[in-house]
């Protein structure tokens, strides 16, 4: 059978301290990935305008070759 493994908190106000310190953490990260999200969200736009252009331009090129 397993050991049971005892915390290494002592007091309550740890345990408060430690809850405190984990939300604080939890926050910092759902603020990066919302970063991350808006990045890749500007990527993509600026992607698709480009792959646009292109297209329009292969587009051209195809019309005045087929004619």
């Amino acid at each position: 059978m397993a050991k049971k493994k005892e915390s290494t908190l002592l007091s309550w106000d740890e345990v408060d301290s430690q809850l405190r310190k984990l939300g604080e953490l939890q926050i910092k990260k759902t603020k990066l990935e919302g970063t991350l999200q808006t990045k890749i969200n500007e990527l993509k736009a600026n992607y698709a305008n480009q792959c646009s252009i292109i297209q329009a331009e292969a587009k051209q090129i195809e019309t005045e070759i087929t004619k």
